[in-house]
């Protein structure tokens, strides 16, 4: 196994000698610490104007910076640029024919990609390990600070490795990502908690407030649904890290099937329900510790738990169509061979409608998560319940009805299903609303915004006195339309079939 993760790895070492071998990357490591060693020394030139110890302390902060961009940016472009160069040039048929194991493949493109930046890295904690010393920070915040960044870092690298297998667009994905992380740093974490919890470099003070602290401890403490409050370390920072590298390997194991073949989903059914089950964790221990893990930095202000699990909710049925997904692809490529003949038939995969319920039922544990302490309404749950059965079902036959047309840009329908349903029935009511000149809040929303899952789920969960009676019945009526109009097609091409037959 040591061989899958190191240079003895044959994807690794190809990696290795495209960046002309361990001298280039000696070379280059060499003359920037030079530079970077250089700027240092030559910058305590200035004491006169300030102390030493003041500007050391900019120099460990700014190596922190360094180090960040260097093991996140530096590090998941490079990745991203070597798998992607592999696919775009058809290499990577032949690496998929060398004796390598897929895991090793995957794990051989991390590693061989990184061989500059991890030098680099380590560079950057060196002189900060020196210039921490003369500071007026604790070299053991350097080193904490370093470890959560390390630990993070190879976890983006393989989500970048995932992401550039599953769609062309992986840098621009990522590029996209970072520009509203910037734009929203003072929403998106409020909004996203279990997002923003599973990041911990940005948690509390952020991977600087580490560098000046000097240690782990900060009040309130996090308590992992009250398992481990009691605890006399705080756990804060290792369930954020434990988050992360949980997403982080089922992220390797994606990758890890997309490399095996390239027609196959990254997350069949159980591991989709995996993934859908790690967010509603997340999630909810988010909401419920958010002044554990709140960035303290980005001056967020914390919404209420109800809004806050409303988002998850919906969240949890965006993360749920992953799951449908690869069990509405297994099904209809069983289907397929199925009608061929074929001798290697595999078992029959599991039912696409079992995968959706049992989505619905890990994302009902949310409420019961977020309310611990407190008892959850059954008036609350069983309209929540009716309001996700109905848009997953729905949703899943969307999908199995574009795998079953062969429509090449499936993800571009399943976007248009969620961007018309959620919104559509929202805008309508606006509109409706700004047409006879109404302004009044409680007046613009009707049971109109109640045909969507938001407005079903805001209805159900705040005060706002409207019936979701209609909003569901829209809901089941659509659901149903859906799965007659698959099942119509398919007693249709069966038809078509048994005519050219019969003919």
């Amino acid at each position: 196994m040591a061989g899958e993760v190191s240079f003895g790895n044959a994807t690794a070492w190809a990696q290795l000698r495209l960046r002309r071998g361990w001298k280039n990357i000696l070379a280059t490591t060499a003359a920037y610490a030079a530079i970077v060693g250089g700027l240092i020394v030559a910058s305590l030139k200035l004491d006169e104007f300030s102390g030493p110890a003041q500007i050391l302390s900019f120099w460990t902060m700014a190596l922190m910076g360094l180090q960040i961009g260097t093991l996140v940016v530096f590090g998941c472009t490079a990745i991203n640029g070597a798998i992607r160069k592999d696919i775009t040039s058809g290499m990577i048929e032949s690496h998929r024919l060398m004796n390598v194991s897929a895991a090793g493949a995957v794990a051989g493109y991390i590693v061989g990609a990184t061989c500059q930046v991890v030098p680099i890295a380590a560079v950057n904690f060196a002189l900060g390990a020196m210039t921490v010393g003369g500071s007026i920070f604790s070299p053991r915040g350097w080193l904490m600070a370093n470890a959560v960044m390390v630990l993070f870092s190879v976890c983006a690298w393989t989500a970048t490795a995932l992401l550039v297998f599953v769609t062309q667009m992986g840098t621009r994905l990522m590029v996209g990502f970072a520009v509203i992380c910037v734009i929203g740093h003072a929403v998106l974490p409020s909004l996203l908690p279990g997002l923003t919890m599973a990041i911990s470099p940005i948690i509390r003070d952020s991977v600087f407030g580490l560098v000046e602290r000097g240690q782990w401890t900060s009040t309130p403490r996090a308590s992992l649904f009250g398992l481990v409050q009691d605890a006399p370390w705080d756990p804060t920072y290792a369930i954020s890290i434990s988050a992360h590298c949980f997403v982080g390997m089922l992220c390797f194991l994606g990758a890890v099937r997309k490399y095996r073949r390239n027609d196959v989903v990254a997350f069949g059914p159980l591991l989709g329900l995996v993934l859908v089950a790690a967010w509603v964790m997340a999630s909810a221990e988010g909401i419920r510790d958010w002044r554990a893990f709140e960035p303290r930095w980005s001056h967020v202000q914390r919404i209420d738990s109800r809004t806050g699990l409303i988002i998850a909710l919906l969240l949890s049925m965006c993360v749920a169509a992953v799951p449908i997904s690869g069990a509405a692809w297994l099904q209809t490529q069983w289907r397929r061979r199925q009608r061929l003949n074929d001798p290697a038939l595999p078992r029959r995969p599991i039912p696409m409608p079992l995968v959706a319920l049992a989505a619905v039922g890990i994302g009902l544990l949310l409420p019961y998560l977020v309310f611990w302490e407190g008892h959850v309404p059954l008036d609350y749950m069983v309209p929540t319940a009716l309001t996700m059965v109905a848009f997953l079902l729905a949703t899943s036959y969307v999908i199995r009805i574009v795998y079953y047309a062969r429509v090449t840009r499936a993800w571009i329908i399943v976007d248009l299903w969620f961007f018309f349903t959620w919104l559509g029935p929202v805008v309508v009511d606006f509109t409706r609303g700004g047409i006879a000149g109404l302004e009044n809040e409680d007046d613009l929303l009707s049971w109109i915004t109640g045909c969507s899952p938001i407005g079903t789920l805001m209805y159900i969960w705040t005060d706002w006195d409207l019936t979701t009676v209609p909003g569901l019945a829209f809901q089941g009526f659509l659901a149903a339309t859906m799965a007659a109009l698959f099942y119509g097609l398919q007693w249709r091409r069966k038809a078509t079939r048994a005519a050219r037959k019969s003919a």
